[in-house]
């Protein structure tokens, strides 16, 4: 059975506030949800993890992870407990990361923003960070206004030999719900670059998941910054479920099998690894 996998948004600040984002209607009331505990009380609760499951793969977004006060070296020693996966905007601390972090244990995907940096700094900074051996893509959100220029996107990373990929946005714009109001012609445009999960693409089409057995919870748990523990992504977009437990408790613990999925879709395309 494959190690368990947390993805961990570790605060909610981030310098950019992206019309696309999961947060952007909501993010004026998630400061109060940030949580500082220290150093020392993130690495003790990863440590206890690391004691009862073993090396686990621990996926790191945000807000903006490199903004987390004193993120470096905290990131660093957390490779030497889990395998760790980082989603950025910013791309000048990554050398530094790296040569701390535990040689093979880190892996850093760079997210542009068109909205907030030209296209050639970005590139020129990622293509930077991607000599240190950590940076292995970027992504982009598929948001409509985008689509026209994923070509030429694509073109300023792939001369610096870095590979672009295109996560599905999910929202509201124009008053359409995406993914599902992506036209035919949309869907050929995102279609060379849409990345995957496990193996599966990212959907295009809405999944519907609810009811469905899954080990979410048991193989995966979804971490908030006050260190809530939610099954998967999907239940809390446009719904509000409660935490199954908090890893900052000494007696944290994951499900002890698969259990009916109780969001009614899956966004972050966790079904590809958890449907039972």
């Amino acid at each position: 059975m494959r190690p368990p996998h947390f993805d961990w948004s570790i605060h909610y600040r981030c310098p950019n506030d992206c019309p696309y984002c999961w947060y952007h209607a909501v993010r004026p009331t998630l400061e109060p949800a940030n949580f500082y505990p220290g150093a020392e009380t993130v690495l003790a609760a990863w440590r206890r993890i690391r004691e009862k499951y073993g090396e686990c793969e621990l996926s790191i977004t945000g807000g903006e992870p490199f903004s987390y006060p004193g993120f470096i070296p905290l990131c660093a020693e957390l490779t030497r407990l889990h395998r760790v996966f980082i989603a950025t905007a910013q791309c000048a601390g990554i050398p530094e990361l790296a040569s701390l972090s535990e040689k093979g244990k880190l892996e850093i995907s760079a997210s542009f923003h068109p909205e907030s940096v030209a296209l050639e700094t970005f590139a020129e900074g990622a293509w930077k960070a991607a000599a240190s051996g950590v940076l292995k893509r970027v992504w982009l959100v598929g948001w409509p206004p985008f689509l026209e220029r994923l070509s030429s996107y694509n073109a300023e990373f792939s001369r610096r030999g870095i590979e672009m990929k295109v996560y599905p946005f999910w929202g509201n714009w124009a008053g359409r719900e995406y993914p599902a109001a992506y036209t035919q012609a949309q869907r050929e445009l995102i279609a060379p670059y849409l990345g995957a999960r496990e193996g599966q693409n990212m959907q295009l089409v809405p999944k519907k998941t609810a009811g469905l057995p899954c080990r979410a919870g048991q193989l995966h748990a979804v971490i908030h910054p006050d260190g809530n523990a939610f099954r998967c992504g999907g239940e809390n977009y446009r719904r509000q479920q409660a935490p199954f437990g908090n890893i900052f408790s000494p007696d944290f613990a994951l499900l002890d099998g698969p259990a009916p999925c109780r969001a009614d879709v899956c966004p972050h395309n966790e079904w590809a690894f958890l449907l039972a």
